[in-house]
């Protein structure tokens, strides 16, 4: 009896759905928002290096913000904030709050 008391909490914790979030009004971003879609496609087949880097999802006066530390072509210059149609955020916000990484392409380098 016992272990029947044990085994029903964890079926009950794998049958739970995580919670998902809406960002920008779509449940995958990565796929449904067309500019990032191709800022990404971009990033996979960059070979001049301006596209390393990691795209963030944050959180900023309770919206949705992408940021990415991508030098993205500009000489050297690297972070971008970018709100849900892929406009450039402008001055840079302040005291953002990280959700989670969309993507990224950097490598970790094994010494």
């Amino acid at each position: 009896m016992k272990k029947i008391l044990l085994v029903i909490p964890f079926l009950l914790f794998l049958s739970c759905d995580k919670e998902s979030i809406s960002i920008c009004g779509c449940d995958k971003p990565e796929e449904e928002l067309q500019w990032l879609k191709e800022l990404i496609q971009k990033a996979d087949t960059d070979t001049t290096g301006n596209y390393i880097g990691t795209i963030f999802l944050e959180e900023y006066n309770d919206e949705y913000i992408f940021f990415t530390d991508m030098a993205m072509g500009s000489g050297g210059l690297m972070g971008y904030w970018f709100d849900c149609e892929g406009n450039r955020i402008y001055p840079e916000p302040a005291k953002t709050q990280i959700k989670k990484i969309i993507y990224s392409n950097t490598k970790l380098i094994n010494h």
